[in-house]
Order: structure tokens, then sequence, then C-alpha cells
């Protein structure tokens, strides 16, 4: 009996994927409106991500799939929603983030921010905020403050690691002030 237990609570997520669309098919056979397919898929949808039967990503893309299958909307309508010019330029903004933390390329900007404006807290949040506001002309201001962030910490780390004697704690409200000098360079 116990075995038989672990064995149904190892395969719960299979069972769930499984067993869902089978006990939510009496909605779409028996009112046949497109309005009882699209609940159809949406409680489908609700019940893997409540359950977190597989990520949550791939349960947002279902719709692709399960609209044209069950005849709510072609494939066509339904891509364009996930496709967007803004979508693109936010996942851009972002991988440009990560590809710039993932190449340490965020301690060296980090570096020569510090050679340039010096260790002084006001020169540091002066430096960083006119890099902030430089990038967000041209990346999101969530992208900018996604790549400006690991800049900050790495000023920060260099800071506390003592080969700069600075008061680090004022340095502390450079996220909150690069999160608002990205607003202002899409300002200018």
């Amino acid at each position: 009996m116990k075995s038989h237990l672990q064995l149904l609570k190892a395969s719960r997520n299979l069972l769930i994927i499984i067993v869902t669309p089978i006990v939510f098919l009496f909605l779409p056979l028996s009112f046949p409106s497109s309005e009882a397919k699209c609940a159809y898929g949406v409680i489908i949808m609700a019940v893997y991500w409540v359950f977190e039967v597989m990520p949550l990503a791939a349960t947002a893309l279902l719709p692709i799939v399960l609209f044209p299958l069950l005849g709510v909307l072609d494939s066509k309508s339904i891509c364009k929603n996930y496709l967007q010019d803004t979508n693109f330029l936010f996942v851009g903004g972002l991988l440009l983030a990560v590809a710039v933390e993932k190449w340490n390329l965020h301690k060296r900007i980090a570096l020569r921010v510090l050679l340039l404006v010096g260790a002084r807290p006001k020169w540091l949040l002066l430096g960083f905020m006119l890099s902030t506001a430089f990038l967000s002309m041209w990346i999101s201001n969530t992208a900018t403050t996604a790549m400006m962030i690991p800049i900050l910490q790495a000023v920060l780390d260099e800071l506390d690691n003592g080969r700069h004697n600075t008061d680090t704690d004022q340095l502390h409200d450079g996220d909150i002030a690069m999160t608002e000098t990205s607003d202002t360079g899409n300002a200018i």
C-alpha cells in the first residue's frame, strides 16, 4: 500500500496532465460553442498553472496549441499577441543585461566608472545616474535597470573589499536613483 502511494506521488504531475483534459472534456462536448471550447482551454491552463505540472512559461504557451485545435481562434490571431514588437524590445534588453553579466562586462564598466568619477559617493551616484540615463535612451527602463544593478553591485563589492576608503552605506541609495534615472533618460 505504501509503495503504491509513493508511486502515485511521484507521478502526480503526469497524472494531472493526462486526467485534467479528460475530466473537463464534457464541457466542449456538451456545449459545442466556441465559448465552451475557450473555457475548456482556460480551465486546463488554470489547473496546470495552479499545480505547476509543467513550467509556467510552457503553460502560458498552451493557447497557441489548444485554441486552434479546438477551433476557438486561428493560430495567426493568437500568435500575434505573443510576439509584439514591444515584447521583443523588452526581451532583447533583458538578454543584453544577462550577456553583460555573463561576460563580466559589468565589472569592467564598474571599474571604469570608479576611475572616471572617483570613489566619493556623490560623484559615484552622479556617474551611475548619467550612465543609466544615457543607456535608457536606447534600451527599455526595465532592461536598463536590470543591466545597471550588477554594475552597481560590482562597485559596492569593490568598495567593500577595502580597496577604496569611503562610506558605502550611502551608495545603496544608488539602486533607487538608477531606477528613477532610467525614467529620466527616456524623457530626454
